[in-house]
């Protein structure tokens, strides 16, 4: 079986996440260089700033236009630890959804990782589905706390 191809940008992964730490760095170093009182410095750090713009800027199609999958290995935790916890306790996402008070869409937005839940949602999720709130981020228990 083959491997699916990485998408990149001038050698930057186009992965959502991966990008959003990529473009970060490019632009902080990008502004520190255009900063500079060396011209030639202030010349680098434009062309930075003006790659990152363009490397943001094709992610952003990537990602509203071609509606890339993140690939399993990237998807963070929480996605499965959701998932995992809302079929444990017998709930669809629909009644997941009525508990919370929300539209199942938004369920099946966060389980598929395109959006995560928001922090004032975290305790109201974690209280519905019985579970600690960190534990649903990390999947990291606490010390006095058993693994199912």
């Amino acid at each position: 079986m083959r491997a699916k191809p990485t998408l990149t940008f001038n050698g930057f992964s186009m992965h959502p996440l991966d990008a959003l730490k990529n473009t970060a760095v490019l632009f902080e170093a990008g502004y520190l260089l255009a900063t500079s009182n060396n011209h030639e410095y202030c010349e680098i750090g434009d062309t930075i700033v003006a790659l990152a713009t363009d490397y943001a800027f094709e992610v952003k199609n990537a990602i509203f236009y071609s509606r890339q999958d993140i690939a399993p290995e990237k998807q963070p935790e929480y996605m499965v630890n959701l998932s995992t916890q809302r079929e444990a306790c017998g709930l669809t996402t629909t009644e997941l959804a009525r508990l919370l008070d929300l539209d199942e869409e938004i369920i099946l937005q966060w389980e598929s990782g395109e959006y995560e839940p928001t922090i004032s949602m975290l305790i109201p999720l974690a209280n519905v589905l019985g579970c600690d709130p960190m534990w649903l981020l990390t999947g990291a228990y606490k010390q006095n706390q058993e693994e199912a």
